[in-house]
């Protein structure tokens, strides 16, 4: 590449960058804020966590495009939010980890959106 074009370049790619480091930024203090109140387990990385909810979404977006149905998108990103926090079907926090042996009998659980939908369990 010659010298206007590397320049190009970098001027294009410098907003991408900013805007996407503020897109983990942002949820990465709300996450370190809500793991201050005790509503996000204490071992938890922010900035970690921020990335794979960017990620996530961003792969959703990408899926959308492609033509995966969006009640489906919905549904399944619904579906990973209430697993990866630990979420009951009550809507409330877990009382122990899901690796616990007594999690399922302990807490109602997230099943899935076709056992969900079965129980008449709605979003």
């Amino acid at each position: 590449m010659d010298i206007p074009v590397q320049n190009m370049a970098a001027k294009m790619k410098s907003p991408i960058i900013e805007g996407m480091k503020r897109g983990i930024d942002e949820p990465a203090n709300e996450i370190a804020e809500q793991r201050q109140k005790g509503l996000i387990p204490s071992g938890t990385d922010p900035r970690t966590l921020a990335v794979a909810l960017v990620s996530l979404f961003n792969g959703m977006r990408v899926m959308i495009l492609s033509g995966v149905d969006w009640e489906e998108a919905r549904s399944r990103w619904i579906e990973i939010l209430l697993n990866l926090f630990g979420i009951t079907e009550e809507r409330k926090q877990a009382n122990c980890p899901r690796d616990c042996k007594r999690f399922e009998d302990c807490n109602k659980v997230s099943r899935g959106p076709e056992v969900r939908a079965e129980a008449g369990i709605n979003e």
